[in-house]
């Protein structure tokens, strides 16, 4: 057709790819259908066609000549209009990406239906329809950028508003990758897969991160998010696998880093080995037909085998030192704490055998560096093994059955526990770990202008830490007593030595975790003209079962202003500062859940103006133990009170059933010009706090008991006598409780921005964004005197 002929008939032809988009995870095509006179075309067939598998949805255009599509997938599309009397016309293909909305506005002329014409036109980078602020972050981002590690959401920092977590967060431990957006805390982020919810809700960080090869791109929304999204105030990110299509498309990797490449560190010394770093990461992918524009899969897998060095530097023992000569030390002398004068030469005449065999733990020193004579490196190993299953048949006319499994599974050896703990080779851990995440949906078109999307997810997080020498009793064959009472929880007793770097494992382990959680969400759309009403429910169920033995090993600190005021002296001498241990009787069982419901009215008065209106109400169940083996303390009464009576709620605290979000946005685009838009919006955003912010009421008596030891003239404190039964130090309690009218933490979130575009493929946006949070859980010490009970 003669581009004369293409700008008669067509009048504009606007690909609108926004960035964001619907407050579902698939997307949308509307546009107005107009004959060559300028007037509206009604009852006009909009067929849209998805290029890759043939399946084709169809809308008819209003009395105002408008039409809209939902609950498309992302994919390259052709639309297609035909109504008596006009000659059909075609677009050429069009990209839709995740969630994104795109317009696509045809003009008519009167001639037979045997003469169609494809026309073309320019797809704008503007985002002309939405308030929500955010990017998508298409496929070849994610393929094409370097990725130290491969996880695609390291590329969630490129979204304006983003910014990595605070060093050291609950988020960012073991390495793991965390952000915020806007200002929000970092558990307060969303995550979906498929539309379904895909977070380990004990920090509410990411289930696990599929392989990069599976990702077709993914969106994060950082304001201002539509009422069917907006489950927390963070950032929502919506990330879609991989579909199979018509055609057969695969892929295989690997990708190696070995130490033998390496070069020395520029501060090492010469005859100082490189360290160990032997990294592979593989797989592969395929996709394709099962049966041609009927049923689709794809597959992905991709394996990692990784050993790592980390190197530490410390301070240990020296060999005379160990032996009790102190004459050649640099720190202070050890006294004779019974005549209080310092013992000859600075050497001890006796020692304590479990004291001297704890002191023969310590490795010998390498490097003669003050403060810092003991560097190691030991390797940690990484196996981990992830995979993707998807398939997708057509159902009906433009319905949609699809199913999903993700699994992503570790084994790992840490040589080191965290910072503050050994620095010497021996007590690191071992994690084993197990993400899954399955969704079902169906997408149903129950009439001309109705759409069903219903959507099941389950998905199961399994954690086990364990100290590197769990099950073996390496007190036993010091002579020192076992606290441990159960063969998980036997290891060697955590000794801090000051000056010293400490030996033992983590006391915060072992600790297991499983958390269940299933979702059955669905999703009605009507659209009528260029009009558009959605609504929806989602009701979540979380299960956590699991236990974390804290001090199980029992822990034993020696101090410089204790016996000899020298640490190491009275670690020979068997004499403990003083020791701390705990016992625990309760495995947790954490059950909680939410229920949400929303309605979301898109209104285009015009191609200028469009108004949408949402509301949200989330009911979030406080989360409680299924045995109710937990308690709080009570500040009415001064007692600690077991949840679920004498008046307590069994999960600490009353329901919050006043959790309405509404929200707004406008989009307005002048008539006098295609490259300016003017949007902004307002909202609110309701929380579900993380599990870890509660699990603090199962550390309190009597399912949790600490215990600490002072020395004393009465009770002896001796290295062969730790933990003596029946004489810890009467201390003031410390009890974790909870404010019994605590209300969810919520958000409201602002902004209002001027896009515009320069030139072609460049825009230029101005905006403002507004967050302020409100309710937002915090803790506090209370220090309150009540009379003895």
């Amino acid at each position: 057709m003669k581009s004369k002929q293409i700008r008669q008939f067509v009048l504009t032809v606007l690909l609108v790819a926004a960035p964001l988009a619907a407050q579902q995870v698939d997307g949308r095509v509307h546009g107005l259908v107009l004959d060559s006179s300028g007037a509206v075309v009604s009852g006009a067939e909009v067929a849209v066609r998805r290029i890759e598998t043939g399946a084709v949805r169809y809308a008819t255009s209003g009395a105002s000549g408008r039409y809209t599509v939902p609950a498309l997938p992302p994919g390259s599309y052709s639309i297609s209009v035909t109504a008596e009397g006009f000659r059909p016309v075609s677009s050429e293909p069009l990209q839709l990406s995740l969630g994104a909305e795109a317009e696509a506005s045809f003009t008519l002329e009167v001639g037979p239906a045997s003469e169609a014409i494809t026309v073309s036109g320019e797809v704008s980078p503007l985002a002309a329809e939405q308030a929500a602020i955010g990017s998508v972050i298409p496929n070849h981002f994610i393929v094409s950028l370097p990725l130290n590690g491969r996880n695609f959401l390291d590329l969630s920092l490129l979204v304006p508003g983003a910014s990595p977590a605070a060093v050291g967060s609950p988020g960012t431990e073991r390495g793991r990758f965390a952000f915020q957006t806007n200002g929000a805390r970092e558990s307060a982020n969303s995550f979906l897969y498929d539309g379904v919810y895909a977070i380990d809700p004990i920090l509410n960080s990411f289930s696990f991160a599929p392989p990069v090869d599976a990702v077709r791109e993914f969106r994060v929304e950082t304001s201002n998010s539509e009422a069917g999204l907006g489950r927390n105030s963070g950032g929502q990110i919506s990330v879609a696998i991989k579909r199979g299509s018509n055609d057969l498309h695969g892929t295989a990797y690997e990708f190696f880093r070995n130490d033998r490449f390496d070069a020395r560190n520029f501060f090492s010394r010469p005859s100082d080995p490189v360290p160990a770093l032997r990294r592979h990461q593989f797989g592969a992918s395929l996709g394709g037909p099962v049966a041609r524009n009927s049923t689709f899969f794809f597959a992905n897998f991709e394996g990692l085998r990784e050993t790592r060095a980390r190197t530490r530097t410390t301070h240990v023992p020296t060999q005379a030192e160990r032996q009790g000569d102190f004459s050649a030390s640099a720190g202070s002398a050890p006294i004779d704490f019974l005549a209080q004068q310092p013992f000859p030469n600075a050497r001890l005449p006796y020692g304590h055998p479990i004291g001297q065999a704890v002191a023969g733990l310590y490795p010998d020193p390498n490097r003669a560096v003050a403060g810092q004579n003991f560097v190691a490196a030991p390797t940690g190993e990484n196996t981990t093994n992830k995979g993707d299953v998807r398939l997708d048949r057509r159902i009906g006319p433009g319905g949609q059955l699809a199913g999903r499994y993700s699994f992503a599974d570790s084994d790992v050896h840490e040589p080191y526990a965290a910072q503050q703990f050994s620095s010497v080779p021996g007590y690191g851990n071992l994690l084993d770990q197990r993400g899954q995440n399955a969704m079902v949906s169906h997408t149903g078109i129950l009439g001309p202008r109705w759409i069903n999307e219903a959507r099941f997810g389950y998905n199961r997080i399994d954690n086990r830490t364990l100290h590197e020498n769990s099950g073996t009793s390496l007190n036993s064959a010091l002579g020192l007593p076992d606290l441990a009472t159960r063969d998980l929880d036997l290891g060697l007793s955590f000794f801090q030595v000051t000056g010293y770097s400490s030996l033992g494992g983590e006391f915060n382990n072992p600790q297991v975790s499983t958390v269940h959680t299933w979702q059955l969400s669905d999703s009605l759309s009507y659209s009528r003209g260029g009009h558009l009403l959605q609504f929806g429910f989602e009701q979540r169920g979380i299960r956590q079962d699991g236990f974390r033995n804290v001090l199980a090993r029992g822990s034993l600190y020696f101090t410089d202003q204790a016996y000899t005021q020298n640490a190491l002296a009275d670690l020979l001498l068997g004499l403990p500062s003083y020791t701390v241990g705990a016992r625990s009787d309760a495995m947790q069982a954490v059950r909680t859940g939410a229920s949400s419901a929303f309605a979301t009215a898109t209104l285009r008065a015009s191609r200028s103006l469009t108004v949408t209106l949402g509301l949200r109400y989330e009911s979030n169940q406080p989360p409680f133990d299924a045995e109710d083996a937990a308690s709080v303390y009570d500040p009415s009464s001064g007692q600690i009170v077991q949840l679920g009576q004498g008046g307590i709620p069994r999960g600490g605290f009353y329901r919050d059933n006043n959790n309405f979000a509404p929200r707004v946005s406008v989009a307005l685009r002048p008539p006098a010009t295609d490259r300016l838009v003017i949007r902004a919006g307002w909202g609110v955003y309701y929380n579900f706090s993380d599990l870890a912010a509660g699990q603090g009421v199962y550390f309190n008596p009597p399912f949790f008991n600490s215990m600490l030891f002072f020395p004393s003239r009465q009770a002896p404190l001796t290295i062969d006598r730790p933990w003596p039964e029946g004489q810890a130090a009467p201390v003031p309690p410390s009890v974790t409780t909870y404010d019994q009218n605590l209300r969810t933490s919520y958000a409201q979130q602002w902004n209002f921005t001027v896009q515009t575009e320069l030139f072609e493929d460049t825009v230029l946006s101005v905006g403002y964004n507004g967050t302020r949070g409100t309710k937002l859980v915090g803790a506090r010490d209370i220090n309150q005197a009540h009379p003895s009970p």
